[in-house]
């Protein structure tokens, strides 16, 4: 009876998060996965939910949770009972959960992870050389406060930087022309900074490193944007560990937008880049859907309501009535 007891009141979600397995999705009480005990790259694992057994159909593995337990850390079945009574189990730190969500979100590819770091530094140093905005007096400054309506508050403490002359100066002394290339911070033929029109620096967190960072222009020109570094991340991803309910919207600006207005926000570069590998991530949590008011932001929440539905996560879709986003309905019916 003991040792049901300790069974049945062991996290699955946790365990799965601890051991950072891969391709985790829910569906009912099951949940399939890539089986941690062979090569699988789809997942041929599943676990229910309910009476905490496993199986998987590519190398036979099978048994309880305890079994799955032990198999990992290569103890015995008592072990772990005995560490689970005595209230060994330890949660999971912040530093930990950081790790599990980076190996959840990058796309583990041979060599990835070595330019992912090393860009990260080039992209540290460049926000770092940047202005702080709210400390310039600067059309960049202006635009976001009162055109965008956002706070000094929400632009600090999203670390919004101004590029400046001076900050590309910086950037060209510490990095040789080939890493800022490969960084796509310069262009190849040229050798110049690729940002000289788009001076609003937006800084993609991924734990405490920039995984990349989005640049905006106040030009009139069609490129507004330029993305710095692959967005294999949403905007904000740090807040899905912090929040049961998550507010997924297109976008850096309407996440700002929701953040200062105390939603739990991620921001999807482009309203039809969802990846099928982040459903994982919304396991248990129920997600409240901002995209844009129009047919390809509407067709595109109503297939991201689909998949979280047939995974059973709660998930609702926010129509604005007449107004195009939630940073237009903000600046007209808040301020």
């Amino acid at each position: 009876m003991k040792n049901n007891k300790n069974i049945n009141t062991i996290d699955i979600i946790k365990i799965l998060n601890k051991y950072n397995i891969k391709q985790v999705v829910r569906k009912g009480d099951e949940i399939s996965f890539c089986c941690p005990f062979h090569d699988d790259s789809t997942p041929s694992a599943f676990i229910n939910i309910k009476n905490k057994f496993f199986k998987c159909f590519g190398c036979s593995a099978k048994g309880n949770i305890i079994t799955f337990i032990s198999k990992l850390e290569k103890k015995s079945y008592n072990q772990v009972l005995e560490e689970l009574e005595s209230g060994v189990e330890e949660d999971i730190d912040y530093n930990d959960k950081m790790n599990v969500l980076k190996d959840k979100i990058v796309d583990r590819r041979k060599n990835q992870d070595n330019s992912k770091n090393k860009y990260s530094d080039i992209y540290r140093f460049l926000i770092d050389k940047s202005e702080p905005m709210i400390e310039t007096n600067s059309d960049e400054y202006s635009y976001l406060r009162d055109t965008r309506g956002l706070t000094n508050d929400i632009i600090h403490k999203q670390n919004i930087r101004l590029i400046t002359n001076e900050t590309v100066r910086h950037l060209f002394k510490q990095f040789d022309d080939k890493s800022l290339s490969e960084a796509k911070l310069i262009n190849s033929e040229t050798k110049r900074f690729v940002g000289s029109m788009h001076r609003i620096a937006f800084p993609f967190y991924y734990g405490d490193e920039i995984s990349s960072i989005q640049l905006r222009g106040l030009t009139n020109s069609k490129l507004k944007y330029l993305n710095i570094g692959k967005l294999k991340i949403p905007y904000n991803i740090n807040v899905i560990l912090e929040s049961d309910t998550i507010a997924l919207c297109e976008g850096v600006i309407d996440c700002l937008t929701l953040l200062q207005m105390g939603k739990s926000a991620i921001g999807i570069i482009g309203a039809s880049n969802f990846d099928k590998e982040w459903i994982k991530y919304f396991i248990d949590k129920k997600v409240v859907i901002f995209f844009d008011n129009d047919t390809p932001g509407q067709k595109a929440a109503n297939k991201i309501k689909l998949l979280l539905k047939n995974n059973d996560i709660e998930v609702v879709n926010k129509k604005l009535s007449k107004y195009n986003d939630i940073n237009e309905w903000y600046v007209n019916t808040k301020l």
